[in-house]
């Protein structure tokens, strides 16, 4: 499954994302530099995104940069299940999350989820 979204980087939202984990704020040519954890919340601005009425523990996360993200970038992201195993009363998620700018991939984010219970469905949203 894929889903597709354009996100808008701003100075507010990455200096409340910065706040919010003690990341210190970066500034180039008067832009703000996204923290390196930030792509982990994009999932969040994806219209019913995968997972999202389901109680999940984060696993683990791994983010590879080609350049950094900063504000006023509208990137081109793409997030796509890469991988589905149902372990006992688990079941383990790995999504790929790529995002774009200008047509340059910026970053790709892996992250592992945990949802616990029956249910192991993921929405489509095609």
């Amino acid at each position: 499954m894929r889903y597709r979204q354009q996100i808008k980087l701003t100075n507010a939202w990455i200096k409340r994302y910065a706040q919010s984990i003690g990341a210190p704020l970066q500034q180039k040519n008067n832009a703000f530099i996204a923290p390196s954890t930030m792509p982990a919340i994009f999932w969040q601005c994806f219209p019913n995104p995968p997972l999202h009425n389901c109680v999940v523990i984060h696993g683990s996360q791994q983010f590879i940069y080609s350049k950094p993200l900063v504000s006023g970038m509208v990137l081109d992201c793409e997030l796509t299940l890469v991988k589905r195993k149902k372990l006992d009363t688990y079941t383990f998620f790995v999504f790929e999350l790529t995002c774009k700018y200008n047509n340059c991939i910026c970053v790709v984010s892996t992250i592992t989820l945990k949802q616990v219970g029956v249910s192991t469905e993921v929405k489509s949203n095609k």
